[in-house]
């Protein structure tokens, strides 16, 4: 079965490329379907290896309470391992999988409030903001409405992706508008040459796609860090700055 991480199809029907793929990131997954077992503390205890986009070398992740952590080297790709890592379920072809499986097991063990005295672990709060994107879910555990905590208001976790989404988006359409003038250009110059090979008007072209795809790349890898940074720095005061601000709501009941 393929998995794919990541699809740039041209959708524009004036184009000549018109419904053909112009990038691709894939893989052929062989694997069982089954997710880990043993709910969200034993999936966020282990050592996870992802499998790097390119050149087939691994990275260990770890879970810090808020993302999964990269390791600064990486790990050449060794069969064994690869096998053994895929045996414990510790193995994945791309953060996408690893975040996919990761938000099952939230959604199989996640946090709910079923009575009696209700004082959520620090761990049980960031489960239950990662998984809804706000605070409602806690607000309601202490008898408030989440419109009752201003700045904590409308689910931000979730717009911080919704904010990477929307770039993603814009970045997938302005690329494909790079290469549709690209290939605009390159039949042009054919025609204007007699559709006659031309080397020159070949590299030129491959080049200029190039370029378009590199600067993709790059604007891509500028998103998911601004991504990481965010949600990094959401983490940071969070916690504490929702309890300050329900202490001040139940003074004021």
């Amino acid at each position: 079965m393929k998995i794919y991480n990541e699809v740039v199809i041209d959708m524009n029907p004036e184009s000549p490329s018109y419904g053909e793929t112009l990038h691709e990131d894939s893989y052929e997954y062989e694997g069982d379907m089954m997710l880990m077992q043993g709910g969200v503390s034993d999936f966020e205890a282990k050592i996870v290896y992802v499998e790097e986009p390119y050149g087939g070398d691994w990275r260990q992740h770890t879970w810090t309470g808020s993302e999964w952590k990269p390791s600064q080297s990486v790990l050449t790709k060794n069969v064994a391992d690869v096998d053994e890592w895929e045996a414990a379920g510790s193995a994945f072809r791309s953060l996408s999988e690893l975040h996919a499986a990761h938000d099952a097991v939230r959604a199989e063990s996640g946090f709910t409030y079923t009575g009696g005295d209700y004082d959520p672990t620090s761990s049980e709060f960031r489960e239950s903001v990662g998984r809804t994107g706000g605070f409602g879910e806690i607000s309601e555990g202490y008898g408030f409405g989440e419109q009752d905590f201003d700045e904590f208001y409308g689910a931000p976790l979730k717009k911080i992706k919704q904010d990477y989404g929307t770039g993603m988006k814009s970045l997938t359409a302005q690329t494909g508008k790079s290469l549709e003038n690209i290939y605009s250009q390159t039949e042009t110059a054919q025609v204007k040459s007699g559709f006659e090979s031309s080397g020159s008007i070949d590299y030129t072209s491959k080049k200029a796609e190039t370029g378009a795809m590199g600067e993709y790349l790059t604007q891509k890898k500028s998103l998911s860090d601004q991504l990481a940074f965010s949600t990094e720095d959401f983490w940071k005061t969070t916690e504490d700055d929702y309890y300050t601000e329900l202490e001040a709501n139940k003074a004021s009941m």
